[in-house]
C-alpha cells in the first residue's frame, strides 16, 4: 500500500505527466488503491496517458465506482486502450462503466477489454 501511495503522490504532483502506459496488472489494489489513483488521475497527472492496464487487480464495484468518477473528470481524455479483465465487476461494475463512458469523456477510446468480469446477462 505504501508503494502505491508514492507512486500516486509522484502521479499526482505531475511528475510522470509524459507517460504513456501504466501497467498495474495483478497488483491486487482494491478499491483502496484505485480511491489513491482515482485522486491521482483527477489531479491531472496522467493527462497523456494512452494505454491503462488495470487487469486483476480485484477492483469490484466500488473500484470501478472511483474509476469512474477519474474518467468522468475527464483527465483521460487521450486514453486509446483500456484493459480491465478479471476484475470481479459484475453487473453494478458494469453498469459503472457504461455510466462513466457515457459521460462522453473517453471519445478516443478503440480498444476495452473486459473478459473474466462475471458480467452475467444483468450486466451485458
Amino acid at each position: 500500500a505504501e508503494g502505491m501511495r508514492l507512486l500516486c503522490e509522484a502521479i499526482g504532483a505531475g511528475k510522470l505527466s509524459g507517460l504513456q502506459g501504466l501497467h498495474l496488472a495483478g497488483n491486487k489494489l482494491g478499491a483502496e488503491g484505485m480511491r489513491l489513483l482515482g485522486e491521482a488521475i483527477k489531479a491531472g497527472g496522467l493527462s497523456g496517458l494512452q494505454k491503462l492496464w488495470l487487469e486483476d487487480i480485484k477492483l469490484g464495484a466500488e473500484g470501478m465506482r472511483l474509476l469512474g468518477e477519474a474518467i468522468k473528470a475527464g483527465k483521460l481524455s487521450g486514453l486509446q486502450k483500456l484493459w480491465l479483465e478479471n476484475n470481479e465487476l459484475g453487473a453494478e461494475g458494469m453498469r459503472l462503466l457504461c455510466e462513466a463512458i457515457g459521460a462522453g469523456k473517453l471519445s478516443g477510446l478503440q480498444g476495452l477489454h473486459l473478459a473474466g468480469n462475471k458480467l452475467g446477462a444483468e450486466g451485458m
